[in-house]
């Protein structure tokens, strides 16, 4: 799918369900005004991970029902994610943490430390696409299919474009939330939106490395 098909087939995923057009958006924006109590946040996030698997399996978009196994399937994924997170995170401090220990000149970590983040947002999807292709802690972490999507030159250009693209979305979003009633609204239309983006975007990767 071209760049052009694909933001139209994203745009339009938040309202390509096989029921309600805006069950989804309304229902999942209560639960984005209850997430600050933790455990809605959980019920969003298991709901982003179907949407995300549908579009991978060419899907329509599924509907936000079955809230308790939404919310332990977005539980059970931050657990699988957080190692990921953490390796990330010491990934891209540890030229800090050896500036400060006076290993290396600050000068020349801050340069490494600016690659180590550029090659983090590259990295990071790729966990997240493999969870969601597998649902499988041990294969999330298969780093032989980590490298070969990372390796792939295509696949960084379209990072590249989907982070210029999601960076477009974020401004939309700020102008169609100037009421604050609508803020959670369109946060999860972006999410939707996003999820849809990703997984059409990551199906060829995921299909040429299993």
């Amino acid at each position: 799918m071209d760049i052009e098909s694909r933001i139209r087939y994203a745009l339009k995923y938040p309202f390509n369900g096989e029921e309600s057009k805006y069950k989804p958006i309304l229902i999942g924006g209560l639960f984005v005004v209850l997430s600050p109590f933790i455990i809605p946040f959980f019920t969003v996030f298991g709901y982003q991970l179907r949407v995300y698997e549908a579009s991978i399996e060419k899907k329509p978009r599924p509907e936000f029902s079955g809230i308790l196994s939404l919310t332990k399937e977005g539980f059970i994924a931050t657990l699988a994610l957080v190692p990921a997170f953490i390796l990330v995170g010491i990934f891209t401090s540890a030229p800090n943490i050896l500036a400060t220990a006076g290993v290396a000149p600050q000068s020349l970590t801050s340069l490494v430390t600016f690659f180590l983040v550029i090659l983090s947002t590259f990295i990071s999807p790729i966990f997240l696409a493999i969870y969601v292709d597998t649902r499988s802690f041990s294969d999330t972490y298969d780093l032989t299919r980590v490298f070969s999507i990372l390796k792939n030159r295509d696949y960084l250009l379209q990072m590249i474009l989907f982070s210029l693209l999601s960076g477009l979305l974020q401004i939309a979003a700020v102008f169609g939330s100037l009421f604050l009633i609508t803020i959670p609204f369109v946060s999860i239309f972006v999410v939707i939106v996003s999820s849809a983006y990703l997984g059409d975007m990551f199906r060829p990767y995921l299909d040429q490395t299993r």
